[in-house]
């Protein structure tokens, strides 16, 4: 039986049917988990990868299968768990912390908001900003 390990706080728990459970820690950890038996498919933390960052937010494609995350630092990471890499990061994506990142699958499409209230959409295939709005 499967277990989850003391990565300190989860900051998101998602579950899709096509992928397990996916769950995001502070300290940088993203695992996701066999739904049914509870074992780990995926993981990826701080510890492996040379974009350091927390994790305060992410969000899963249905269509390109990646993982966006985001974190305090204003980073947005890009995983493709199926090919286990990094696929893309921003590491100044937003220059406060990271709220909430959303995919707008039918479009290729990015939106992620952070506690400055600004909002930036980008193409989620090459993580690059299209448009940005800051509330002022």
């Amino acid at each position: 039986m499967g277990y989850v390990k003391d990565f300190g706080p989860i900051t998101k728990i998602y579950y899709h049917k096509d992928v397990g459970l996916i769950i995001s820690y502070f300290n940088g950890f993203l695992q996701i988990y066999d739904s049914m038996e509870f074992k780990i498919l995926w993981e990826t933390s701080n510890y492996n990868r040379k974009e350091k960052t927390t994790i305060t937010t992410f969000d899963y494609s249905e269509q390109t299968g990646f993982i966006a995350v985001g974190g305090v630092e204003g980073k947005i990471l890009m995983f493709d768990p199926s090919a286990k890499i990094l696929t893309a990061s921003c590491p100044t994506a937003h220059s406060a912390e990271i709220m909430d990142l959303y995919f707008y699958d039918k479009h290729m499409q990015l939106l992620s908001i952070s506690i400055d209230r600004t909002i930036m959409l980008w193409d989620s295939l090459k993580l690059e900003c299209i448009q940005s709005i800051k509330d002022h």
